[in-house]
Order: structure tokens, then sequence, then C-alpha cells
């Protein structure tokens, strides 16, 4: 039997409480213990959202702080890194929580610059790994005909 992980502690599907003003990515920041990724920082000027592995479960917890966050011993920073360049300095919009098949809270997607997911964190093997998203049509080489001309999408 499989023991099913908690709910985040709010039940509170909410990463980011409403407000007026917009959330901005200004910096990502990263804790890493034995070469995993414990912990991950969104850190949105006024306040910050932490991303930290559960590796009891291999489940992601998420929390919410109401002010900026002060880098300390251990934490580096990621934001030119190629994943984050694009991303820093856009408006965080959505975020949804993903549970897997066996109940295990392991994933979380997170828009910036309107509601589709641009990123996934997900944990595995103790660790928040980091992936990009991107719209299949975007992801997919444009077919060319047999001229080398790039095919319109009615052709398809």
């Amino acid at each position: 039997m499989n023991l099913l992980a908690s709910l985040p502690d709010s039940r509170d599907p909410l990463l980011l409480p409403p407000r007026e003003k917009p959330y901005v990515l200004s910096d990502v920041l990263e804790k890493r213990v034995y070469g995993c990724r414990d912990e991950l920082i969104l850190n949105l000027g006024d306040c910050s959202l932490r991303f930290k592995v559960d590796i009891d479960t291999d489940t992601i917890t998420s929390q919410f702080q109401p002010s900026s966050f002060r880098a300390k011993k251990g934490y580096a920073s990621i934001q030119s890194a190629e994943l984050w360049k694009k991303f820093v300095g856009k408006e965080c919009g959505w975020t949804w929580f993903a549970w897997n098949q066996q109940g295990y809270l392991d994933s979380v997607l997170i828009s910036f610059d309107g509601i589709e997911p641009n990123v996934l964190l997900q944990t595995m093997a103790s660790s928040i790994d980091v992936f990009v998203i991107s719209p299949a049509d975007k992801a997919i080489p444009a077919r060319k005909d047999r001229n080398g001309k790039r095919e319109t999408k009615s052709k398809r």
C-alpha cells in the first residue's frame, strides 16, 4: 500500500496570493546538497516563492514569503542560466500543482507573461529538476516542401 502525500498546508492551490501589483521575477536562486537541487527560490522583488524537496517522499513543498529573499550561505543565483534568462523581468502569472498517479505532489507548473505554463519543477531522486515547456507547434521543426520552402499549416 502506498502512503499518500499530504495536501499543501493551506489547502489553497494558489502559490501566490492575489494582488493588483504584478509579481515580477527578479532573481532565481538554488541550494544544492550533495549535487542535488534541494531548494529553488523565485525572488519576486518584494516577496519570494521557495520550493523545497522533501527527501523522505520525493515531494515538492512550496512556501510564499511576503518579504524579499535574502541570499544566505549555500544559495547561488542562477538567473543568468539560459533557462532563466528569458523569464527574469517577466510577470509570474499562473501556477499549478500536479500530483502523480500514486498521489504524491511532485510537480509545479509556472507561467511567465501569460497563462500558458513555461516552467515545470519536478522532484525526482530527492532533487528538483527544472524543465522548459513550449507549445508543440514551436517545438517541432517546420516542414518544408519539395522546393525547400516552409509549408503553411493549411498544407499539413
